[in-house]
Parts: C-alpha cells; structure tokens; sequence
C-alpha cells in the first residue's frame, strides 16, 4: 500500500483548467492491457485503469465538481507519486496525459463519500483511459497505428494492377497544439491529431517506369479518428508526358498501288490534363496538351517532319467547359525509302516500332514518375485568375468546433455544425516534356529491309529517315493517276453482193495503223514536276500534246504543292520496215495481209514500279510484249487481191 504521503495530482481540461491535489492515497486496483489493432498483432496502446481513495479540501471538492461538469470528466493530467521533488523524475505509480491519449482522455469518476468535519471530504476516484503505444516526451506522435490490405492481379497481358486500402488511426489528443499543414512521409511531430493530414504520409510512390495512379479516395469513420484510403495503381507500357495525366496515342502505316508506292501515315493522341497545370507558368493546358502529342508524334513520324508531306493536321479541345482535354491528328505521306540504298523502294516504314522513352519530372530528382497529389493539384479557390496563394484542402474532423457533443460548452446557442474543410497553401512541381526516341538498337529487325529474306534481321541497317534534301524540303511525287487508251484501225473493207447467195469480197484497202492516247495527272512538292510522257515505239510520231501546271498551293508546313495534266496523242504508221511492229502475214486463204503484231501486243501502265525508278520518273514505253511469237493479236483476214468466199 502507499505511504501516507502519497497524492493525487490532477488537472482538468476546459477552461478554467482547475488543478486539484487530492492526499493520502490509497489504491484499491490498477490494471494495464495491450490493446490491439483490427489486424490483432499490432499494438496500439494500453488500457490503463486505476481505482482508489483519498482526501481532498472541500474547497477543493467543490471547484473538481464544476471544473468536471464542464470538461466533460476530461482531464489533462493525472499522476499520483510522492510529491515531492519534480514529478517528472519522481517514481510515479499512474502517469497518465491527454498528449498520449488516443481517446481523448485521461477521464475521472470522483464520488464523495464521506465528509470528515467540515473542512475535508473522503473522495472515491476511478481513472481510465488508452494510452499510445508510443511513450516518452510530451509531444509523441499523434498517430497510433497503421495497417492495411495490398492485392495485385494480371491482366491477359501480364500488366498489373495493384490496389492498396489502408486506415490509419490517430490519437484524440491537443487538438490546440501542433500547426495545421499536411505532413510528408516521415514528418509526423508538431502536426496537429487531424487524421487527414496524413494522406502523403501514408501514400507511397507508383511502383516504377509506366505506371500510373488510376484513383485515390479518403473517408473518415464515424470518430474522425481514422482515415480510410485506398488507391489503385496500373501498369501501362510508357509514362505520359509531364502535364498529362491521362492519354494514349495510335500510329498507322498504309500502302497503296493508287500512290504508287508513298506511304500513307496516320497519328492521332487523346491527352487530359490536371486541373493544376491552369496554372503553370508560360502555357495554357490545352497548349502544353498539344506540344506533348507533336513530341509523340515524333516516335513514328520522322523528327522536324523532314521527308514527308503533312497532308492534314486536326486538333479538337475536347469538354471544355468541364477539363483540359484535346485530341490531336495527324495525317502525311512519306517515301519508305532505306537510309543507306535510296534506289530501293521499302516495303515497311522505318520508324514502325521504333522504340521510345517518356521521361517524368519529379521533385526530389530521382526519376519516379509523378502522379496526383494525395490532396489533388493545387489550384486558386477564389476567382481562378491565380490572385492568391495556389491552395489545396482537407478535411477536418467533425468534432472540431462542435458543441452539439458537449465539448468545450460556453452555454450560448450555436447553429448545428457541418462537415467542413480546411485549407492550407501548396504548389504543383511540373517539368519539361521530354520524350526520346530510340534508333539502331542492337536485335532489333530492322524493317527498313526488303521483303525478300535478304538482310531483314540485320543489325547493321540504320533505322533513320533519309537525309533531307539540300534545301531542306523534300522533293517528290505525292500523288499521280494516269490513263492510256489504245485505238487500232486494220483498215478492212467488206463488199458485199446484190445476190443472197453472192459471195462477199473483202479488201485491206490502205495500211493498218495504231494511236495511242495518254493521260497523266500528277502532284509534287517543292519543285514543278517535269513531263512524264514515256519513250516513243518505234516509227511513231506526236499527233497532239498539251500539258498543263498549277503551282503555289501550300500545306500545313508551308511547303509549296504544284499540280500538272499531261495529255499526248501519237501514232504509230506502218513504214513497211518493220520497226513499228508491222509485217506481212501470209494466209493460204486470201494471200498476205498487213497486221500489227507481237512483241506490240500489251499497253504498260503509266506510273508502276517496274516502270519507272525511285524518282518516279517514266523509264519504259507504253507498248510491251505479251508473249510468245504465236500469241498475236487477232484481226480481220486481210487480202491484197479480192476474195469471193462461198
């Protein structure tokens, strides 16, 4: 049992803070019990009970009786030691502080029952209350435990998702004390016991390159004592540029016998941005959007758009009055031409595939890329013009300043209390856009390499567009059509009898001839195109020709478009040489004829690989061979006397 001279020292909360030291304590019980966390293995503090007697001044009697009325039987103190000397060095049998209470205690029962004359009163205390498992100085750490639940699944792809919930759970201690900032990961001390303000505290980075923070959501339980959280990260295969919190982007590549041989390219991006880059500094949103999808498009479509033509640029600010958001599109033509053989059409693009890096800036420099803030970005909660301090908010527990539970009662009629906020200053970190674009990485096939098995999986092929032209813009063909019409007359002339039974004379009355018709439209960039009229056959001779072209069109860059019609009509006499494919064919029938025969037996097209070089100029004729010596074309009979059939 204690000596007489053991004491009681306790001080109330509220706001007289009445300190009272009741003498001659007698403990009857005390008991101390760990008290688990949900999870059942982590400590969160002790349930401290202690139950006794002693004698206190009815003066005394009479301010404790008040004083707990008021503070709803809250104290700030309780020790009970010998009293002498400095308590805090002293040996103490209870030590108990609302600093590390979790439930806002210490709390006291105290009972008169017995009255000793008229000066002293017997008093009957019974003292309870959690402490925190963290024990020490004065200012401990508000918090008292922290646990939570981790999954991670696969998709069919082998990309994970991970889903954190946590809770975390504060002591209800000075609320008075600490200051009102948002605590960083490690900094819990001088922070005020608003469970809130712990959310960076207890959110880790994004696990590592491509991974993105698909959600975050915070929640108090009924005694704003916890916060509950839970967030979702998922593995994509790149970052997004800094600014861009949500995008994606597709590239196409096609090829046409009608373009003869240019390829057809597409790209196309949807980008959101944060609601905190309206104000970064020296851009727009949907401005920083757009530099991210031109920086993109450079992955696939050559850098500084050398080479190719941009046939069509589209950007749509998208939901304006609700987010940042654009969608981006880009249509061109580009030569698929090797960087090392330019006499080689390609059948595959260089860039398709090629690899790239997003890089991400963050803060502290170490190269984890960023994602949104636990409290979301900053922004000016005023007028939106950025005239105060950029702002963030959370929430603040509801038994702060509310006198409906019957702390800290003053006794004046208040209106009913509501879920409020606090706010408190904080800044955005963004950095610049910087997307890299790989080339020549050693095992990866090259696709500049013709389709016939001859170097496809060679490491040494460049994977670059070509060099520019001197002046810096491409010069080439970027569209043409071309038709070609073949008219041949053999010049016979049927006779025929009065008689019904008559025989009919038949006679080749002048020279067969041929008459070739042609037809080129044609586009080009930068330079006018020259004329396409292919090589005269032989003994042939110009009947009409007319060619036509427009220039001085411009494109999205600037570059100069011209157009040309190109129309010739020749023909093609019999010479009695030969040399034109003329000749005499012998028939047993009706004698010799003249016919136009083999190897003039097919019309070429215009504008096609085996026709014309990279350049796309014309290299052949329009006639060509069609087979063998006794594939010929067919005509009439042709006779150089008359012929009376049966």
């Amino acid at each position: 049992m204690p000596a007489a001279g053991t004491v009681l020292d306790i001080k109330l909360q509220g706001a007289a803070a009445v300190e009272v030291r009741i003498r001659n304590i007698e403990v009857s019980s005390y008991s101390s019990e760990v008290v688990m966390d949900d999870d059942g293995m982590t400590p969160r503090g002790f349930k401290i009970q202690c139950q006794g007697t002693g004698l206190v001044p009815i003066e005394d009697w009479s301010a404790l009786q008040a004083g707990l009325q008021g503070g709803n039987g809250r104290l700030l103190h309780a020790y009970i030691w010998n009293g002498s000397g400095t308590q805090a060095t002293a040996p103490s049998i209870l030590a108990v502080t609302k600093a590390r209470s979790n439930d806002g205690g210490p709390y006291a029962k105290l009972s008169a029952t017995q009255v000793i004359g008229t000066t002293t009163a017997l008093v009957t205390f019974d003292i309870h209350t959690e402490e925190s498992a963290c024990v020490g100085g004065q200012n401990e750490s508000p918090l008292v435990s922290h646990t939570w639940v981790q999954t991670t699944s696969l998709d069919d792809a082998g990309y994970a998702t991970r889903t954190v919930r946590g809770r975390l759970r504060v002591a209800r201690a000075a609320n008075a004390d600490g200051v009102l900032t948002p605590a960083s990961n490690g900094s819990w001390n001088t922070r005020r016991p608003y469970a809130d303000l712990f959310r960076r505290a207890v959110m880790p980075d994004v696990a590592g390159y491509g991974w993105r923070r698909i959600s975050q959501e915070f929640a108090y339980d009924q005694t704003s004592l916890e916060l509950h959280y839970a967030f979702t990260d998922k593995q994509h295969a790149h970052d997004l540029p800094d600014g861009v919190i949500v995008g994606d982007c597709n590239f196409s590549y096609e090829r046409t016998a009608q373009d003869q041989g240019l390829a057809n390219i597409t790209f196309s991006a949807d980008l959101t941005a944060d609601i905190g880059s309206a104000y970064r500094a020296g851009s727009t949103p949907n401005r920083t959007l757009v530099a991210a999808a031109v920086q993109l498009s450079r992955t696939r479509i050559n850098a500084n758009f050398k080479n190719i033509i941009v046939t069509r640029m589209r950007v749509e600010e998208r939901e304006m009055m609700s987010r940042y958001a654009i969608r981006f599109e880009m249509e061109a033509t580009v030569v698929p031409r090797s960087s090392t053989d330019t006499a080689v059409i390609l059948p595959l693009g260089e860039m398709i595939g090629q690899s790239f890096l997003v890089k991400r800036f963050d803060e502290a420099g170490s190269g984890q890329p960023r994602f949104v803030d636990a409290y979301g970005p900053a922004v000016d909660y005023t007028n939106g013009q950025v005239t105060t301090p950029l702002q963030t908010y959370a929430m603040v527990p509801h038994y702060i300043d509310n006198l409906l539970n019957g702390q800290d009662c003053d006794g004046t009629s208040e209106n009913v209390p509501y879920a409020t906020a606090m706010k408190f200053a904080s800044a955005n970190i963004y950095g610049a856009i910087d997307v890299t674009v790989g080339s020549g990485i050693s095992g990866i096939p090259a696709m500049n390499a013709p389709f016939d098995g001859t170097g496809y999986n060679e490491e040494t092929k460049a994977m670059t567009q070509p060099a520019d032209d001197a002046d810096g813009y491409t010069q080439m063909v970027g569209h043409s059509v071309s038709t070609s019409e073949l008219h041949y007359a053999s010049n016979f002339v049927r006779l025929t009898t009065m008689y019904m039974d008559g025989a009919d004379f038949v006679f080749q009355i002048r020279k067969p001839k041929v008459r070739i018709v042609e037809r080129i439209e044609v586009a080009s960039v930068n330079k006018p195109p020259t004329r396409r009229f292919r090589p005269f056959p032989a003994d042939a001779y110009v009947i009409r020709e007319d060619w036509t072209v427009t220039g001085c069109k411009y494109d999205s860059q600037g570059q100069r478009i011209y157009s040309a019609i190109y129309e010739r009509e020749i023909e093609i006499a019999d010479s009695a040489t030969g040399a034109g494919g003329f000749s005499t064919v012998t028939s047993t029938l009706i004698g010799g004829y003249r016919a136009w025969i083999n190897p003039y037996g097919s019309l070429n097209a215009t504008l096609v690989a085996s026709a014309t070089d990279t350049e796309q100029t014309i290299s052949a004729s329009a006639l060509g061979q069609i087979g063998v010596s006794t594939n010929v074309w067919k005509s009439y009979p042709a006779v150089n006397t008359p012929q009376v059939t049966a």
